[in-house]
């Protein structure tokens, strides 16, 4: 046989083994994609099914993707993501309508009761002038309430921007211990503010402003006549820590964790102390900064609040 006749043998055999082969590869590369492509739509169908079952008032169901670290797992993150901001956003306005209908529920029940008193009969005009006084403080409360909730909804919603400026912490909370000491006099109360040097921090000084007078505010109304509120500035690396010490009536220790609640009223067969909402909204002020309060206390020993403050918040 002559090398050329091998040579068209041999082609010959290709030609064969490709007519099968190729066919035969072709349908099990069709049978093996067609099983990848199951597999792999498996985790979308799943998702479509959760998705499916979204809606407002199930906001917490999650697709929790396996952890494949491919596009689908990031696909679905990044959706988990945005339920999670959802369901904050839903939470937040619930959250504020069960506030708002519960907090002015006593003084709208009191301000109605008055009227329908002056309406009963003719009174006269000091009948009239001291209904009207009253009314006008439950007006007041009803106002304090709807602005204080409005603040911490603008705070869980992102939507209360912060006017940071490089502020000496030390000078606003002296400003602040000026102002409070006329109402610490007329209880005779002490308040002292210990600094060690300036602390300078990036900040909103108006709502820093807020806090600090909110937590002296709650220190000099819950502090016994003659006692002692100390404040004390330090500064640790790049946190400034300031403390807020009293000498009043303490909190339990079954109580601490709930005080920064909002409308929480510590057990007042025991201590006597209703927080409202002034320690949610200081600490709102505080997170938004990126820093954190921490309290302890002693019934009928103390509290002590500590703020911790970044420098440069993120």
């Amino acid at each position: 046989m002559s090398p050329l006749d091998t040579v068209c043998s041999n082609l010959k055999r290709l030609r064969t083994l490709l007519f099968v082969l190729l066919p035969a590869a072709v349908i099990l590369a069709g049978i093996l994609g067609t099983f990848l492509a199951k597999v792999t739509l498996r985790s979308f169908n799943k998702m479509i099914g959760t998705i499916h079952q979204i809606e407002a008032k199930n906001l917490k169901l999650r697709i929790n993707a396996p952890d494949t670290g491919d596009e689908i797992k990031k696909i679905a993150d990044t959706f988990d993501n945005m339920l999670e901001r959802l369901d904050k956003a839903f939470s937040s306005q619930k959250q504020f309508a069960q506030d708002i209908s519960h907090e002015l529920k006593t003084p709208l029940t009191v301000l109605k009761g008055e009227l329908e008193v002056a309406l009963k009969k003719s009174r006269s005009p000091k009948e009239y002038e001291s209904i009207l006084s009253s009314s006008l403080e439950e007006i007041d409360k009803i106002a304090k309430i709807v602005e204080s909730l409005l603040t911490l909804a603008k705070f869980d919603s992102k939507e209360e921007p912060l006017n940071i400026g490089r502020m000496d912490l030390n000078l606003l909370i002296q400003e602040i211990v000026s102002d409070m000491k006329i109402l610490a006099e007329q209880k005779n109360v002490e308040i002292k503010f210990l600094q060690r040097k300036e602390m300078i921090l990036n900040g909103d000084r108006d709502q820093l402003k807020r806090l600090f007078v909110n937590l002296l505010d709650n220190a000099i109304k819950y502090t016994p006549q003659g006692g002692k509120i100390i404040l004390e500035s330090k500064k640790e690396g790049k946190i400034i820590n300031i403390e807020i010490s009293d000498t009043g009536i303490g909190i339990s220790q079954d109580e601490l964790p709930r005080i920064f609640d909002r409308f929480y009223t510590v057990d007042k067969s025991r201590s006597g102390v209703g927080f409202g909402l002034g320690l949610s909204i200081v600490k709102s002020i505080v997170e938004a900064h990126k820093g954190n309060i921490e309290v302890k206390s002693v019934l009928n020993k103390g509290t002590t609040f500590t703020v911790h403050l970044p420098v440069y918040p993120a």
